[in-house]
């Protein structure tokens, strides 16, 4: 895990404000990895991995690097005692999904003798450079105003406003569509000659308008920001992603409304990279 860390600069990277006119990334030549042994007291029935991400320190501090840290224990319930238990725990300023599939894969070309096979790192600042350089501030400002100017209120459902606090209080339910649901969906983006990403954000807009009260509704969308982020992108960590506001006629009909969000998010991805402050900035709200 270190070797990959000297690898990346965006591993070294610590975020420094104090005292400077604007945050800053700085990347450290050297970031040695944290390693905290604990021991921990397990009673009959206990989930050992449980009681282990419960003894990982609470926050990290991000002026320090690498912004990934870990912590191990010897596992009681082996009989021989040579197993282990190791929790990694990554900041999300610099990685995203896939910079977390980039790093175990690396992990494991070293386990495996096969570091030679890795290619060549590609620097993280040459696509902070990118992101930065080749759309400019005011083509995002510009963008932005002509989609989100109109807008006055903010699309909280059920006016719900004071949505503050630690998100203990919030639920969460995955429902996985059935096979025949998403095979219906994949023939129907063919016959309409679109993404399943449009059917999706037509559907969430009409969600989104019925507990609103709202016909255009604003909401946030994900965007994987790897896909004209350079030839390296696809095996250099780091955060990529980025969310962005998307308005959407909830009204359209179908056949219309698919069009038109796909046309949409077409135009979206040009601004991938524009920083969310900029968005929200364009809009006629307070």
């Amino acid at each position: 895990l270190q070797s990959v860390v000297d690898r990346h600069d965006i591993l070294r990277t610590a975020v420094l404000w104090e005292n400077l006119p604007q945050p800053l990334q700085v990347v450290q030549r050297r970031a040695p990895l944290r390693v905290e042994e604990v021991v921990l007291t397990r009673s009959p029935g206990d989930d050992t991995t449980a009681l282990l991400l419960e003894a990982c320190p609470a926050s990290m501090d991000i002026r320090l690097a690498p912004m990934l840290d870990v912590t191990i224990t010897q596992d009681t319930r082996d009989a021989d005692g040579d197993r282990w238990l190791m929790a990694l725990r990554s900041h999300h300023l610099t990685r995203d999904h896939q910079a977390l599939e980039i790093l175990l894969d690396e992990v494991r070309a070293h386990l495996e003798h096969e570091e030679g096979r890795l290619a060549e790192p590609a620097p993280y600042r040459d696509f902070v450079a990118y992101s930065r350089l080749a759309v400019s501030a005011e083509q995002h400002r510009a963008y932005f105003e002509r989609v989100l100017g109109e807008v006055e209120e903010p699309t909280a459902p059920y006016g719900v406003m004071d949505t503050h606090g630690d998100g203990s209080g919030a639920g969460e339910t995955v429902v996985e569509l059935a096979a025949e649901v998403a095979e219906r969906l994949r023939a129907q983006t063919r016959r309409h000659g679109v993404s399943a990403a449009a059917f999706f954000h037509l559907a969430w807009a009409r969600v989104a308008a019925a507990t609103t009260g709202q016909t255009h509704p604003v909401f946030g969308t994900v965007l994987l920001g790897r896909m004209d982020a350079g030839g390296t992108a696809h095996r250099t960590p780091g955060l990529y992603i980025n969310t962005l506001p998307i308005r959407i006629d909830a009204t359209q009909a179908l056949d219309q409304g698919l069009g038109v969000v796909q046309a949409q998010l077409g135009e979206l991805l040009r601004h991938e990279h524009a920083p969310l402050a900029l968005a929200q900035q364009a809009t006629s709200l307070p």
